[in-house]
C-alpha cells in the first residue's frame, strides 16, 4: 500500500512528508512535474500502472500539489505546437492527468485537491465569492485597468495595497512607472502616488485593495477540518516593508501559534468547501480593533516554515491525514 504525491519539483515539504509517512510506515511513491514525462504509463481495462509495478490498486490516497510557473509556461508552449518534443510533453502530461483522475474514480482513491479544482481555488475573483457565502470579512478591492475606476477608488481608500492576479513577477523595459514596480510581494501606494502615475494605469488590470491597518497576521494551515493557526508579529519586527508584507523578512519575524475564534474555524471551513480544497492555506489580519479580514487561500500553500517556528509538526499531520485516506 502507498500515498501517491504528485508534486512541483520545487516544493520543499515533500520530503517531510515521505519521512514521516516511512515513520508511519507507508510506503510513498512522488512523482514531480519534470520526472513525469520518464514515466512510463500502462492501462489495459482493469489495472492502472506506473513504471511496470506501482499498481493503483494499492493506493490509499493521492496528494496533488500546484505545477511550477516554468512548468506550466512550457506546457502552454506546448499546446499549439507541431515540434515533436512539445508533442510529447503534452501527449504525457494529459496522460497523467487522465490515468490519475480514473484511476482515483476506478479505485475509489481520495485525492487531496484534484487539479480540476485548482484553477477554481487559485482565482482571487473566486475568493470573494467564497468569503462572501462564509460570512467572512475581506478588504474592499477592485480588479481593473479602467483608469477613472482606480483614481476613483483611491480617492475613497486612501492608501491601497497593488498586487498582480497571479502570484508572478515580471522585468519591466520601462522604470519610472507604477506598475513596473509591481512584483509578486503587495505594494503599498497612496493616493498621491497613483494619481502621480496614472498614464500606467490602463496597461494590465491589477488588484487595488484597501490597506487594512494590522494588529498582526495569521496564517492558517487546513488539513480536512483540521486547523493550525500562526500569529506572525510583523508590526513589532522593526521593519517598515515587512510590516506591510510578512513574505518580505518572514524569518526574522516572531511566530506564535494562535487559537482561533471558534466561529472564525468555521468560516474558513466553509470557504475551504467552497473552494474546493481538502488541503490549504489562508491568510488573515487581525485589525489593531479585533476584525478578522481574509485575505486569500492558496491551495500550495507552504508550512514548512511554520511548523518550524512554532514547534507543530504539520507534516505528520498531513501524513496521518493522507494513510488514514481522509
Amino acid at each position: 500500500m502507498f500515498v501517491f504525491l504528485n508534486t512541483d519539483r520545487n516544493s520543499p515539504s515533500i520530503d517531510k512528508i515521505t519521512f514521516e509517512l516511512e515513520k508511519l510506515g507507508v510506503e510513498s511513491f512522488t512523482l514531480d512535474d519534470f520526472l513525469f514525462k520518464k514515466t512510463n504509463f500502462h492501462f489495459d481495462g482493469a489495472d492502472f500502472i506506473i513504471n511496470g509495478n506501482i499498481n493503483f490498486k494499492d493506493c490509499i490516497s493521492v496528494f496533488t500539489r500546484n505545477l511550477s510557473l516554468d512548468f506550466k509556461e512550457k506546457l502552454e508552449n506546448s499546446l499549439n505546437s507541431r515540434n515533436e518534443n512539445q508533442f510529447n510533453f503534452q501527449q504525457n502530461f494529459d496522460v497523467l492527468k487522465g490515468f490519475l483522475s480514473s484511476a482515483a474514480a476506478f479505485y475509489n482513491i481520495p485525492i487531496i485537491n484534484q487539479n480540476s479544482n485548482l484553477n477554481i481555488s487559485d482565482n482571487k475573483l473566486y475568493h470573494k465569492f467564497a468569503a462572501d457565502n462564509a460570512g467572512m470579512l475581506m478588504p474592499p478591492f477592485i480588479v481593473s485597468n479602467d483608469k477613472n475606476k482606480i483614481l476613483e477608488f483611491a480617492k475613497k481608500y486612501k492608501k491601497l495595497i497593488i498586487k498582480p492576479i497571479l502570484n508572478k513577477a515580471f522585468v519591466s523595459q520601462k522604470d519610472g512607472d507604477l506598475i513596473s514596480s509591481i512584483g509578486v510581494e503587495s505594494e503599498l501606494f497612496y493616493e498621491k502616488e497613483i494619481i502621480e502615475n496614472q498614464a500606467s494605469l490602463d496597461k494590465i488590470p491589477l488588484i487595488y485593495q484597501q490597506y487594512i491597518e494590522k494588529g498582526y497576521e495569521i496564517r492558517v494551515t487546513l488539513i480536512g477540518s483540521h486547523i493550525i493557526a500562526c500569529k506572525i508579529d510583523n508590526q513589532k519586527s522593526g521593519n517598515e516593508i515587512s510590516s506591510i508584507d510578512w513574505k518580505r523578512d518572514l524569518m526574522n519575524i516572531d511566530h506564535f501559534l494562535y487559537q482561533l475564534p471558534l466561529e472564525i474555524e468555521q468560516k474558513l471551513l466553509k470557504i475551504m468547501k467552497y473552494l474546493k480544497l481538502t488541503f490549504g492555506t489562508i491568510d488573515l489580519i487581525k485589525s489593531p480593533g479585533g476584525r478578522y479580514y481574509f485575505l486569500e487561500a492558496n491551495s500550495n500553500g507552504q508550512w514548512g516554515w511554520v511548523e518550524d517556528k512554532i514547534g507543530v509538526n504539520i507534516s505528520e499531520k498531513i501524513a496521518i491525514f493522507l494513510a488514514k485516506s481522509f
